[in-house]
């Protein structure tokens, strides 16, 4: 898998009641998965927090970008729940620039999480 890149976009909103929790679970999940022994492909978790100003990235579908050419459409649910996915016949133009926003965007999950270290490390 050397010199292969996978990005995933999936956007998330915090709900103001349900914020901290949120941001807790978020860090957890990427701490547990950032601990894994063998990794066979890196992701770079980044965060692109739309809670207080505009998604720049707004009708945007949620996807996976495989080696900047195979694009694969995430479906979830309301709650958040995985309802299927599809592979993306088309042109693959789109979503690398979806990507660039996305990256230019959006900061480094560690420098996120540095915002609010008592809400997320308790």
């Amino acid at each position: 898998m050397h010199g292969r890149s996978c990005v995933p976009r999936r956007t998330v909103r915090s709900n103001r009641a349900q914020q901290v929790p949120s941001r807790q679970g978020l860090a957890w999940r990427a701490r547990r998965n950032s601990d894994l022994p063998v990794t066979v492909a890196t992701i770079a978790i980044r965060i692109l927090d739309v809670t207080d100003r505009p998604n720049p990235l707004d009708g945007a579908p949620d996807f996976w970008l495989l080696d900047r050419s195979t694009v694969v459409l995430m479906h979830y649910a309301e709650d958040g729940t995985q309802t299927g996915r599809e592979l993306h016949e088309g042109d693959p133009a789109p979503f690398l620039e979806y990507q660039r926003v996305a990256v230019a965007e959006s900061v480094p999950f560690r420098e996120y999480v540095q915002r609010w270290p008592s809400s997320l490390t308790s």
